[in-house]
């Protein structure tokens, strides 16, 4: 009788193993909501700079001064995307520094409202002509604040996530969230192709452009809605227990052993950089100054590119 009872428990031992890597990797509540709340995120860090891009000789006539050439004129609104990148290390920074310290739900909540405020006020901007130059800068700093809030988004969003997750899927789970960003340029062109079809060119230059940034806003509550019902980051917990949060975060960013972590990231991202430039460069080749026209010719390589995405995270 011992005998058989032994035999019976080494033949559902190995499934038993099996139920536990299972259950260990298996994807909780928290998880997918993260997972969808970052995805989102990225999401709308591509909508909001693709949008400028795609509207770039609309907001040549809102915000750039009549004086200068058109290539001129072109070049200082493509300079504001330049601006939302540069804010993106300054909120990384700064966000990224509390999000160590006070935890990443708050932060998270916090950005995402940012960018929905960033958004909504990007429709009540004064142009050029009721403003003069100071139109221009007011958009500037709008677009500054915007890339700082999308900076937090990357420095607390990911890591939020990614603690969600089982240790064993974290690269897949990483793909799949870097994936949301290519399919945000995808969105954009659609949003803007349709309110293209729906209003004249000339309501386009009114009031078009404000409605194309404002709907940035609606992403966003669903966001809010997610991160509001998310529960901490497990390992932000298991620190604050263990009482080992640091004191400064970032500039323990800048030592041994975090350094060579940094300096591989700093290094290694400059594909996704790449793919913005070149997303710059296609704008403008498929722009005229009078008619803003847009082919949908770069709608290809932003879906291969959010596959490219989920497969690397593999």
């Amino acid at each position: 009788m011992a005998q058989a009872s032994r035999t019976l428990t080494e033949a559902l031992e190995p499934n038993s193993r099996l139920q536990a890597i299972h259950s260990k990797s298996a994807l909780t509540r928290d998880t997918k909501m993260a997972m969808a709340s970052q995805f989102l995120g990225f999401m709308l860090d591509a909508y909001d700079m693709a949008m400028v891009l795609v509207m770039a000789p609309i907001l040549v006539k809102v915000f750039a001064s009549p004086k200068g050439s058109a290539a001129w004129q072109y070049i200082t609104i493509v300079f504001t995307y330049s601006i939302t990148m540069a804010a993106r290390p300054v909120g990384s920074a700064v966000f990224g520094h509390y999000a160590d310290k006070l935890g990443r739900r708050f932060l998270l909540v916090f950005t995402i409202g940012g960018v929905g405020v960033m958004s909504l006020l990007a429709g009540f901007l004064p142009t050029y002509a009721q403003l003069g130059a100071w139109s221009y800068v007011i958009f500037c700093v709008l677009r500054f604040l915007m890339g700082a809030f999308f900076g937090g988004e990357y420095a607390v969003g990911h890591a939020f996530a990614i603690e969600h997750a089982p240790r064993e899927r974290r690269g897949a789970i990483g793909g799949f969230i870097q994936s949301g960003f290519p399919l945000g340029y995808v969105f954009a062109s659609l949003v803007f192709a349709l309110i293209s079809f729906l209003v004249s060119k000339e309501a386009m230059a009114s009031y078009g452009w404000r409605i194309a940034f404002m709907t940035g806003v609606v992403p966003v509550f669903l966001a809010l809605y997610i991160r509001r019902n998310l529960h901490e980051s497990p390992e932000f917990e298991k620190a604050k227990k263990e009482g080992t949060i640091e004191k400064a975060p970032f500039f323990s960013l800048f030592k041994r052993p975090q350094l060579w972590d940094f300096l591989q990231v700093f290094f290694f991202y400059d594909g996704i950089v790449s793919h913005r430039l070149f997303g710059v460069r296609v704008s403008a080749e498929h722009f005229d100054f009078a008619g803003a026209r847009f082919r949908y010719d770069d709608l290809q390589p932003d879906l291969r590119l959010r596959v490219v995405h989920g497969i690397s995270g593999l």
